[in-house]
């Protein structure tokens, strides 16, 4: 069946075979376009002032790579494999601790979810209100292109809205309408 399959694109012009030799792909085959480029999700501009994003060229590359170094021979092979997915346990303890001394919250360390990030994070909570019947989301108009980006790809329609003080919300959300019941 493999062997068909080679003869089959050999006659094609798509291979060239020759006894002894390798199988390679012929020389006037070249990649298919498939039309024009998508374009890039963010726009690029001269200057790049990402909310949290450090400069680069300034980041000591060295010192970290023997941070990391360091601390990955002074780390049990247990604590590398697949974990929690929410977070390592210690870590959501801390944190859980945190919010009860500082913030006055009573925090679950098995209901919190440590995330990589602001865009992990919102992803995680777009698709969560997705999942539980909410369809439409607003956000603060003017905000950051990359959020909208996030609420769309969670299937959450967008709804811009202005900031008219400086209290408001950035995020609102809308429910769906009430599913019939089966």
């Amino acid at each position: 069946m493999v062997s068909a399959a080679y003869d089959q694109l050999a006659a094609e012009g798509y291979l060239e075979t020759r006894q002894g030799a390798p199988v390679r792909v012929a020389r006037g085959v070249r990649p298919g376009s498939s039309g024009s480029p998508n374009p890039p999700l963010l726009a690029k501009f001269a200057y790049d002032f990402s909310p949290g994003l450090p400069d680069l060229a300034g980041f000591p590359r060295d010192r970290w790579l023997r941070s990391v170094r360091s601390a990955w021979r002074e780390t049990a092979l247990d604590a590398v494999g697949i974990g929690d997915p929410r977070g390592v346990p210690e870590l959501r303890e801390a944190l859980a601790g945190y919010l009860g001394r500082v913030r006055g919250a009573v925090a679950d360390p098995e209901h919190l979810v440590v995330c990589t990030g602001f865009r992990q994070g919102l992803s995680i909570a777009c698709r969560w209100l997705h999942a539980n019947g909410i369809e439409e989301l607003a956000i603060e108009e003017p905000g950051w292109h990359a959020q909208r980006l996030i609420v769309e790809q969670a299937r959450l329609s967008v709804t811009r809205s202005r900031s008219t003080t400086r209290a408001s919300t950035s995020l609102r959300c809308r429910p769906a309408a009430p599913r019939p019941s089966s």
